[in-house]
């Protein structure tokens, strides 16, 4: 639970896939908007889920685990 917003936004903005683990499920974290305060993210449950977006605190909440996808 130590991500912050500014080491999420580099990785994002570097095109670094993250798997964010929230309870009972997973959701795939894309982009930020700093200036609004708010997440980008991407889930499984369908098309209509494709692209969302929360505030700080709903990720905060919600967070459980974060992985990075890096290559070797």
């Amino acid at each position: 639970k130590d991500t912050d917003p500014d080491s999420l936004r580099a990785l994002t903005e570097k095109g670094v896939p993250m798997i964010w683990f929230v309870p009972g499920h997973a959701r795939l974290l894309i982009g930020m908007h700093p200036e609004k305060n708010e997440i980008v993210f991407s889930d499984t449950w369908g098309p209509e889920y494709q692209y969302q977006t929360g505030d700080w605190d709903y990720f905060s909440n919600f967070h459980r685990e974060m992985w990075t996808l890096l290559p070797d």
